[in-house]
């Protein structure tokens, strides 16, 4: 029966940390491709925003990105991404 010591244990843990990548520094990589990617999709698209139609400015209860005439999908997607935030958090 062998004994090992604390100190040997030890090193043999560090030695088999560099064997395989991080799981905190893939998501942290992922995270910041990710950021980049979904930064360069709205530079792409963002021209397309000039072309809706908003509501004129009426005072103090007034909110940038009414639609005029807000149709199903418009409702669905605000409200479906609404819910499944506050589901998630």
């Amino acid at each position: 029966m062998s004994v090992t010591t604390a100190s040997e244990s030890g090193a043999r843990s560090v030695q088999g940390a560099g064997k395989a990548p991080r799981k905190d520094v893939l998501v942290l990589w992922g995270g910041i491709i990710f950021s980049f990617l979904f930064t360069g999709l709205i530079w792409l698209v963002g021209g397309r925003l000039d072309a809706i139609q908003l509501l004129p400015d009426t005072g103090m209860s007034w909110y940038y990105w009414k639609l005029p005439e807000p149709t199903f999908w418009s409702r669905a997607t605000s409200w479906g991404f609404y819910l499944a935030h506050q589901i998630t958090l």
